[in-house]
């Protein structure tokens, strides 16, 4: 006997359609489960049912016994609990090393020297939200993210919550950071800092522009030797680009167009190899339905950075909330990490669509769980990643459970 079991696109099963143990294989949008039993059952039809375990529904040629049921309850189980990767392999839980453990720690960033050290900032403070304590820290590893020197503060203003902090290392020693204050009003200011040598000292903050703006991903330095910074208006209103031809002394403002359903949010850009810059942005609009949800878009210039093509949706989604991705290039094809459910799982996906709307994300490719079981945990879920090989990526995310709240990082092969 054959059970079939369906997936409807909108179950919460995802792990059981996507990333499947052995004894269980995908077709179209069907998961099926191969079952063999020692007596043909009769051929009668299944009513339709909702199960507490959020399958949609068994539908197909037999009525199955009890124990029919249980066998595929038991297999979907598996499935949910201990999802595999493209390759077959379980999908890892755990985190590869612990950076930082902390009050709040959150959206950290990492970025790469060109003598392969590895650095890691983020934030620390006490709540999600507003925090006087909020501070700029970070740690380095000179052993591809096996171990990490002891965290440190590098900035932090009294009675200000200094956060969304991320770097850019233009040499061993010159590294840019871009961040944004936050007041206990809400206010927000973009700034940036520099050091000429590792980490050891650091300017003064520079304010980028007078508007209420705040970041997510690093500066890019483009070949030309601009600089670009991808950030937004405060409370997600509109997609900014920040350009410098000075080295960071001074910054152009540029505005992302927003669209019908569209509001410019946290985004990342990316410079292909036939000189386009390409932004993959998180959506701040309120969602007509559901099913508008978690989508992320993408815009591009063909002119340096001055003008942008209005943002169109991707095949990109984040199932569970919404939040940014990374855009990096592998073996010269577009990639981006991101949160396929956010709290839950991070993936990764590629693309040959010059546009960059149809990724291969079907089934989305997961890197990494937050916990065996699949639950979501408390808080997380902006993953930032530097190469450690040709095919091996450090991915840095914060993880807030129970037990702890800290700045992780895994290994992940995008072989």
């Amino acid at each position: 006997m054959l059970v079939v079991v369906e997936v409807r696109e909108n179950s919460e099963i995802r792990s059981a359609a996507q990333r499947l143990p052995q004894g269980l294989f995908r077709s179209g949008d069907r998961l099926h489960s191969m079952i063999k039993f020692q007596r043909p059952l009769p051929h009668t039809a299944i009513p339709r049912e909702r199960e507490a375990s959020q399958v949609d529904r068994l539908s197909h040629y037999h009525r199955p016994t009890p124990l029919a049921v249980g066998l595929a309850a038991a297999l979907l189980a598996a499935a949910v609990a201990s999802p595999t990767a493209a390759r077959g392999e379980t999908v890892k839980s755990a985190p590869d090393a612990v950076i930082f453990r902390g009050d709040y720690p959150g959206w950290p960033w990492v970025a790469a020297t060109p003598s392969r050290r590895i650095v890691c900032t983020w934030r620390e403070g006490r709540v999600h939200e507003f925090s006087a304590e909020g501070r700029l820290m970070l740690s380095t590893s000179d052993d591809a993210g096996a171990t990490w020197s002891t965290p440190r503060v590098f900035f932090d203003t009294p009675d200000v919550d200094d956060r969304n902090v991320a770097v850019l290392c233009l040499s061993d020693d010159d590294w840019l950071v871009s961040f944004n204050t936050l007041t206990e009003t809400g206010a927000s200011r973009t700034c940036t800092l520099r050091t000429a040598d590792a980490g050891r000292t650091w300017s003064q903050p520079a304010t980028v522009c007078d508007r209420d703006a705040r970041t997510r991903a690093a500066v890019v330095r483009l070949r030309s030797g601009a600089l670009l910074l991808p950030f937004y208006q405060g409370g997600g209103e509109q997609a900014l680009v920040g350009l410098s031809r000075d080295d960071g002394g001074s910054w152009q403002i540029v505005e992302v167009p927003n669209a019908p359903g569209f509001l410019g949010d946290e985004w990342d850009a990316l410079e292909l190899a036939d000189g386009r810059l390409v932004g993959l942005f998180r959506n701040n609009a309120p969602p007509a339905t559901p099913a508008d949800r978690g989508w992320l878009y993408a815009a591009e210039s063909r002119d340096g950075g001055l003008a942008w093509s209005v943002p169109q949706r991707t095949n990109l989604r984040d199932r569970r909330a919404t939040s940014p991705p990374q855009l990096f290039l592998h073996q010269g094809r577009p990639a981006a990490l991101y949160d396929d459910r956010r709290f839950e799982s991070v993936s990764v996906a590629a693309t040959d669509d010059p546009q960059l709307l149809r990724w291969n994300a079907a089934p989305a490719r997961v890197c990494y769980q937050y916990r065996a079981d699949g639950q979501p945990i408390r808080d997380g879920g902006y993953p930032s990643s530097v190469p450690i090989g040709a095919d091996r990526r450090l991915v840095v995310d914060y993880v807030h459970q129970p037990q702890e709240r800290a700045i992780v990082g895994y290994v992940i092969d995008l072989r």
